[in-house]
C-alpha cells in the first residue's frame, strides 16, 4: 500500500467517524479520532503527517486583581473619628 492509498483510507475513517458524531453517535477511541483530526490539520499544513507536536516551556502568570469600578460621583465620604 502507498502512501496516497493509506492517506486515502486515513480520510475515509475520518469522514466516517465525524458522520457518527454529527448523527448524534460516539466515536469508539477519541484519542485516535482526535489524532487523525491532527494528522490531517499536519498533511493540510504541509507538515510531516506524523509529527508530535514539540514541548514548550510555558510560564502562565497569575492574574491581575482588577481593582472596583467607583463612580466618583456617588463614592461615600468615610471620616476618622478625629475629623468629625
Amino acid at each position: 500500500m502507498d502512501e496516497n492509498d493509506a492517506a486515502a483510507g486515513d480520510i475515509a475513517e475520518l469522514m466516517f467517524d465525524t458522520a457518527l458524531l454529527t448523527s448524534g453517535w460516539t466515536v469508539e477511541n477519541p484519542a485516535q479520532f482526535a489524532d487523525k483530526i491532527i494528522k490531517m490539520m499536519n498533511l493540510g499544513l504541509n507538515l510531516d503527517a506524523d509529527a508530535a507536536p514539540e514541548d514548550e516551556d510555558v510560564t502562565l502568570e497569575e492574574p491581575k486583581k482588577e481593582q472596583p469600578l467607583v463612580d466618583e460621583d456617588h463614592q461615600e465620604q468615610h471620616h476618622t473619628k478625629d475629623e468629625l
